[in-house]
């Protein structure tokens, strides 16, 4: 929590074993605000109870040329703020819904990525999408897998009476070979 006017770069960092026991968000990387920005960077083998790899609070947060894998909780769970993942990979996750990517509100754009082997229990293997606006732009989304809901690669929608939807706009990419129930 650096403060709304505080800036952190992450630049070539392995961020891996964090755990939470499912009790608290963010098991790898927790943000409350600020400007966070990932470079070249892995974050991996952790678990949380929302973001196993990476809970998004609030903020200004950009990925650029890092890989998000094996977490367990999810990778990368976005509650607000404005997120971007651009020439990243993000896969072999697992949470509850949102196995790769999970957004319930805040500005989030995908670009030049990929996102497969991720899986949920629930709705969205790959992505779930319950509030806020989600930009993918020359991703391939693929390999997923939705367990028990729909929305093997991406899932757009509402599980709730205090859920809105999302707004979401695909641009240039390919949804393939991702599986659900």
């Amino acid at each position: 929590n650096p403060g709304s006017s505080g800036v952190v770069q992450l630049i070539g960092l392995n961020i891996t074993g964090g755990n939470t026991n499912f009790e608290n968000n963010g098991g790898g990387v927790y943000i409350e605000s600020g400007t966070v920005t990932f470079s070249s960077s892995s974050i991996s083998g952790n678990t949380g109870k929302y973001g196993g790899g990476v809970y998004v609070r609030s903020g200004t947060v950009t990925f650029s040329s890092s890989s998000i894998s094996g977490n367990t909780g999810g990778g990368v769970y976005v509650e607000t703020g404005t997120v971007s993942i651009i020439n990243c990979q993000v896969y072999s996750n697992q949470a509850g819904q949102g196995g790769g990517v999970f957004v319930i509100g805040g500005a989030v754009s995908i670009v030049n990525s990929q996102i497969y082997s991720n899986s949920a229990g629930g709705h969205g293997g790959g992505v779930a999408i319950f509030g806020g606006t989600v930009t993918f732009a020359f991703c391939n989304v693929h390999g997923n897998i939705a367990n028990s809901y729909p929305g093997g690669g991406v899932y757009v929608g509402c599980d709730g009476a205090d859920c809105v939807g999302g707004a979401v706009s695909i641009v240039s990419s390919q949804i393939y070979s991702n599986s659900a129930t």
